[in-house]
């Protein structure tokens, strides 16, 4: 069985935390974990191999994220005889033997064209008979135990022909989730996102269950599926697979024209509605989709006045507080109850509990403005390292770190001048540095390059980038 993880949501209801560079699926948000990794984490003993349907902006994240929880580059998948698959055989030596033969491959996105082309193109890529375990990137799950039982039960029913979906017994009233309509396993209906009444009459009547966004069935059920009722998304989908090209050893993308051509429909509405073979397993997962700070503070643990604990937050005469601080910075709220205060290195919201959805309003002003503040952090992981905007400075400075025997291409708008701060083996558009020198580059394409096998290389931009 493979773990697909569809991750291309920027999570701008978590902004200023989440960001199109680094949205809340990448962020530590849960005990220094972040939601991709956990995800990895719960599906690492049930699933063969991992296949991430992401973007250009966030494959760094997903890679890195990757290599630390499966200790390896990606690999070519197996299916569980190990058999290699058909079109994502490219493999790169080195697995850690210590991660069961896991692998992790991407399928990068040039647009987003929802849900149903994503799981398409990754199930192309498979036998007919491998199971696929589609999963959102950005969901949290606390009950283990009963997950790894309800992924299972879901196998087997895939293995049997059927289209599986995962329904969260609800707990409250919500209007911001579609729910499912079941009969034991059978599944009756769906149901879009209601009212306030409706929603409390779902409760009552005990056969409604939250939409999760999670499925499970074979690659050739899905498509077989797909032909029958999304014969467009089908056509589109092999002419655009048909197309895919390595834009590394462990990640695979197409053009965007061919990816426009893929209708804009979700998996609920291409198929899940609309097929005869839909299985539903209940359970109660301890589910979460993380969509709001209110939903965060619920999750974090708090101290006995009900703030959220932070290393870098006191309290004083203050309740019920949510606070996220990464700024390095000490916070200390004093004689206020029910905030929500989120502190990062280049912006701070500040807003009431229980209001959370107007983050919302902050989005759609920042976005008015064309605020770069919504794409990314001052710090931000890539491939090679990481990159940072430094302030206090009358000119746009950058500090990359470039990791051993790693290579940063960056294209530049105009000139710039560059000053190796570390490194000895450091080579800046063939031209070989070492630290304390300095270079002006004209503009068009900067290439540096970290000829060391052991040393970090740190290089100061000053210009724009």
């Amino acid at each position: 069985m493979i773990n697909l993880i569809l991750s291309g949501g920027s999570g701008t209801r978590l902004w200023p935390v989440s960001r199109t560079l680094w949205p809340k699926q990448f962020y530590p948000l849960i005990d220094g974990a972040s939601l991709f990794s956990l995800t990895l984490q719960r599906n690492r003993a049930l699933c063969s191999g991992f296949l991430v349907v992401t973007n250009f902006e966030q494959y760094p994240l997903a890679r890195l994220q990757m290599r630390e929880e499966l200790r390896a580059p990606g690999q070519g998948f197996q299916k569980s005889d190990g058999t290699a698959t058909r079109g994502l055989e490219t493999a790169t030596p080195g697995l850690d033997t210590a991660t069961r033969g896991l692998s992790g491959r991407c399928i990068l996105e040039p647009v987003g064209r929802n849900t149903a082309p994503a799981i398409a193109l990754a199930c192309l890529g498979l036998p007919p008979d491998e199971v696929v375990l589609v999963t959102p990137s950005d969901h949290l799950i606390t009950k283990t135990e009963a997950y790894s039982a309800a992924v299972r039960e879901a196998e087997s029913l895939a293995r049997a022909g059927y289209l599986v979906t995962f329904g969260i017994q609800p707990t409250y009233p919500e209007t911001g989730f579609g729910y499912i309509e079941a009969n034991d396993r059978d599944v009756l209906s769906f149901r879009e996102k209601p009212d306030r009444a409706t929603a409390e009459s779902y409760l009552q009547a005990g056969r409604y269950f939250w939409n999760s966004g999670m499925f499970c069935f074979s690659a050739g059920t899905f498509l077989a599926e797909l032909l029958e009722h999304a014969p467009e998304v089908h056509r589109t989908a092999v002419e655009a697979w048909n197309s895919l090209y390595a834009v590394d050893e462990q990640a695979q993308t197409l053009t965007r024209e061919n990816m426009m051509k893929m209708p804009d429909i979700s998996i609920d509405y291409g198929i899940m509605e609309k097929s005869r073979r839909v299985k539903v397993v209940p359970a109660d997962l301890g589910w979460s989709d993380l969509g709001s700070f209110d939903a965060l503070y619920e999750l974090l643990p708090r101290n006995g006045e009900g703030n959220t604990r932070h290393s870098n937050a006191r309290y004083l005469n203050s309740r019920n507080n949510l606070l996220l601080n990464d700024s390095g910075q000490l916070l200390v709220l004093q004689g206020v109850d029910d905030l929500m205060v989120v502190h990062t290195d280049t912006a701070t919201y500040i807003g009431r509990r229980g209001e959370s959805q107007h983050v919302k309003q902050v989005v759609d002003l920042l976005k008015s403005e064309s605020s770069e503040l919504l794409r990314a952090h001052a710090h931000r992981a890539t491939l090679f390292g990481s990159q940072t905007r430094l302030s206090g400075a009358s000119e746009p400075l950058t500090e990359l770190n470039i990791m051993p025997g790693s290579t940063c291409t960056i294209e530049l708008p105009g000139a710039i001048q560059l000053w190796v701060r570390q490194g000895s083996a450091v080579q800046v558009n063939e031209q070989s540095c070492a630290a304390g020198d300095t270079q002006s580059v004209a503009g068009g394409v900067l290439i540096v390059h970290n000829r060391s096998k052991s040393e970090h290389a740190r290089l100061l931009l000053v210009g724009s980038i």
